[in-house]
């Protein structure tokens, strides 16, 4: 019998198994709140950076640094 892996344990190994649950069609056993949360993180973290790169271009185009 296979141990999960634990999303607190092993950030990388849980992605890996959690992608390939999703590609088996395994959504029973999807740890769907952790999953939740690492979506809603990266949604997050890509609005600061396009904001930040945003930031960055209208400075350079206007001379502001």
């Amino acid at each position: 019998m296979l141990q999960k892996i634990g999303y607190e344990t092993d950030l990388n190994l849980w992605l890996e198994e959690t992608s390939a649950q999703l590609k088996r069609g395994d959504l029973q056993n999807i740890d769907i709140e952790h999953l939740v949360d690492e979506l809603e993180g990266l949604a997050g973290r890509d609005k600061r950076e396009l904001k930040s790169r945003l930031i960055v271009l209208y400075r350079s185009a206007y001379g502001y640094i």
